[in-house]
């Protein structure tokens, strides 16, 4: 599965990045400040951080400790292919599980450190889509403009709730 999944994905790239050229690629780059692209490092770097703080926390919730540098191993590595594979169900639990496992927690451990960590994850982005429904609903792309705001930001209330 994997394997389809990157060839289907250079197949993609490939077809996208046909007509652009590295010229107007690296002129696009420059564009950008400087300040702008080590922000954005710098919150992609804190993005992980707390990222790792739900493994951290979730090994807890189940009665067990681990140093921190453990479960943000963990965790990096987890979210890491979820995110850029997809499939985050298995591909992230497949590295939790691994890792877990290697380190003495057993299986149904492991399951609720999946699942606690699925929930706060979802929780954030309930948190962050609703704030988006709510401050800014025009931003939504399709949708933001056909659907009436007042509906966009009832949604945006309904997530924060």
């Amino acid at each position: 599965m994997g394997l389809v999944l990157m060839v289907a994905a250079i197949i993609v790239v490939q077809r996208e990045m046909r007509h652009l050229h590295w010229a107007d690629i690296r002129h696009a780059l420059v564009g950008i400040p400087a300040a702008t692209l080590w922000a954005g490092a710098g919150m992609t770097v804190l993005s992980y951080v707390v990222l790792s703080f739900y493994d951290w926390l979730a090994v807890r919730q189940i009665g067990r400790t681990m140093p921190f540098r453990r479960t943000a191993f963990a965790a990096f590595c987890s979210y890491v292919l979820s995110h850029n594979l997809g499939f985050s169900a298995i591909s992230g639990a497949a590295v939790r599980f691994r890792l877990y496992g290697n380190w003495g927690l057993r299986p149904l451990e492991v399951a609720q450190i999946i699942a606690f960590c699925s929930a706060t994850y979802l929780l954030g982005a309930a948190v962050l889509i609703g704030g988006v429904l709510l401050w800014e609903p025009e931003m939504v792309p399709v949708v933001g403009a056909h659907v009436p705001h007042l509906l966009l930001e009832a949604v945006g209330l309904l997530l924060w709730g």
